[in-house]
């Protein structure tokens, strides 16, 4: 769209627009492996694209669990949740633990902080006062499915929110 309405900016730019939509959209316009960084503004809340070697190899599969909830009001609680804090607490650590296993092109240990990364948000967000479960039996299934997988082929898994 940018290039459409002729407009001279780069993606890490074009991210602070779309961050007014959604932060996964920010991070969509650099792609890839990107970390959306925090900020006030449009000068240092911006989404920047991470290089790795891991992306040639990198497929996905995804398992569609239809949600019997929608979820924008657990995002709204979760920082009414006893969990947000010691999540935003070990936050930085994470990033930098998950740019360093990027860098280096560690799989599983890229891979193992984006689950706990998923777990942790998911465990916060079903923290805060309503105490809603997002997860279905199915939805265990398939943690369990790729749990058992990961005995032969590095697999991991992650939830949206």
């Amino acid at each position: 769209l940018a290039e459409a309405a002729d407009l001279d900016l780069t993606r890490p730019e074009i991210s602070t627009i779309a961050r007014r939509g959604s932060s996964s959209a920010a991070r969509a316009v650099t792609g890839a492996f990107s970390h959306l960084y925090s900020g006030m503004n449009d000068t240092d809340c911006r989404s920047e694209r991470i290089e790795t070697d891991l992306e040639d190899d990198l497929r996905i599969v995804a398992a569609h669990v239809p949600a019997y909830k929608e979820t924008e009001q657990a995002h709204a609680e979760a920082a009414d949740s006893h969990m947000f804090q010691a999540r935003m607490a070990h936050m930085h650590k994470q990033i930098d633990d998950m740019r360093d296993a990027l860098y280096e092109a560690d799989f599983d240990a890229a891979f193992e902080l984006a689950e706990h990364d998923s777990l942790s948000l998911a465990a916060t967000t079903m923290t805060g006062p309503a105490g809603w479960v997002y997860w279905q039996p199915r939805t265990i299934a398939v943690f369990n499915a790729i749990r058992e997988l990961r005995e032969d082929i590095p697999a991991y898994f992650t939830t949206d929110t």
